[in-house]
């Protein structure tokens, strides 16, 4: 067999690989299991449907404890016989909508809100 030394061009790509093996990959921040499983349930469709369940039982809770159950709404209508008889009628309508609770209907709504963030 013919055993010859390395050559310098071989020792220096062998330093090279060596050094590229000790240094450490990545950052240097070193992860708790704790931490990775965290980031992984944060990262999962299951942990973001929990996060979505949370935010729509603190928005029922908010709609729950409003004053009114839905918007209050402003209307106006304006009607004239121009283009009919043109005799000069005209009817001007404004109009407020205002919606409101039914008995026992908000302390329900607020009970089932309650629920769901027991339940999330």
């Amino acid at each position: 067999m013919n055993c010859s030394p390395p050559t310098p061009k071989i020792r220096a790509w062998t330093g090279c690989l060596l050094v590229l093996l000790a240094a450490p990959i990545g950052s240097a921040q070193a992860e708790t299991l704790r931490d990775v499983f965290e980031k992984a349930w944060a990262n999962s469709p299951q942990g973001k449907t929990v996060v979505a369940k949370r935010e729509e039982a603190t928005a029922s809770r908010t709609v729950a404890e409003s004053l009114f159950p839905g918007t209050p709404k402003i209307g106006l209508a304006q009607r004239t016989d121009r283009w009919n008889d043109n005799l000069g009628k005209e009817e001007s309508e404004i109009g407020i909508s205002v919606p409101l609770w039914l008995p026992g209907q908000k302390s329900a709504r607020i009970a089932v809100a309650e629920a769901d963030s027991d339940e999330s």
